[in-house]
């Protein structure tokens, strides 16, 4: 061999170590990125979901007061009316 081959040769062999190690380094970093978006993804996508959950919460207890607050309605016009017939049927 030729010192011209063995210097292309060694060329070579440097240039392909050389791209691997930063197609490897240039992996590794995207992958760190990758994950970091993720992890904030995940932490918004639980923060939704809890605030949908607490909406529904929310929206539960204000059905349950509406109801509530119907049906205490219901029973005062209901005694009133009894209570003014019995008030009448006294008098």
């Amino acid at each position: 061999m030729s010192i011209i081959h063995l210097i292309y040769f060694f060329s070579v062999v440097i240039n392909l170590f050389t791209h691997m190690c930063l197609y490897c380094a240039l992996g590794e970093i995207l992958i760190a990125q990758i994950s970091y978006t993720y992890s904030i993804f995940t932490r918004k996508m639980t923060q939704i979901k809890y605030n949908i959950v607490q909406k529904e919460r929310k929206m539960r207890i204000f059905k349950l007061i509406i109801l509530a607050i119907l049906n205490i309605q219901l029973i005062k016009s209901c005694l009133f009316q009894i209570l003014t017939c019995n008030f009448n049927f006294f008098q």
